[in-house]
């Protein structure tokens, strides 16, 4: 069932290198490994699940006081490669900075 989903996915509009991405996340996948990747590299109408916070204390706790728990869901409503990004968590909506969704891991 899931080697059938993942053979009927159209390759013919992606990269090589998005080939090989998707084919390791489904092996992993299939291992029951879950990889974790930054808030930062989400697209536009992603959603996701807060694995963990990383960075220093001070960016833990600032994180976590906007709302930025781990299990918590999120969505992304804007973001551009180098300006800030929307995010809608817990019914609101927040902004953040490049670098401080890097902190932030989700799966």
């Amino acid at each position: 069932m899931i080697i059938s989903r993942f053979k009927s996915k159209n390759f013919s509009d992606t990269n090589d290198n998005d080939n090989h991405f998707y084919f390791l996340n489904f092996i992993l996948y299939w291992k029951g490994i879950v990889m974790k990747r930054s808030l930062s590299c989400m697209k536009k109408g992603a959603k996701a699940h807060i694995q963990s916070i990383e960075g220093c204390l001070h960016s833990k706790r600032h994180l976590e006081e906007m709302g930025f728990i781990p299990g918590t869901p999120v969505e992304i409503c804007r973001c551009c490669s180098k300006g800030p990004l929307v995010v809608t968590i817990r019914g609101g909506k927040v902004m953040l900075g490049q670098e401080m969704a890097r902190h932030i891991m989700v799966k």
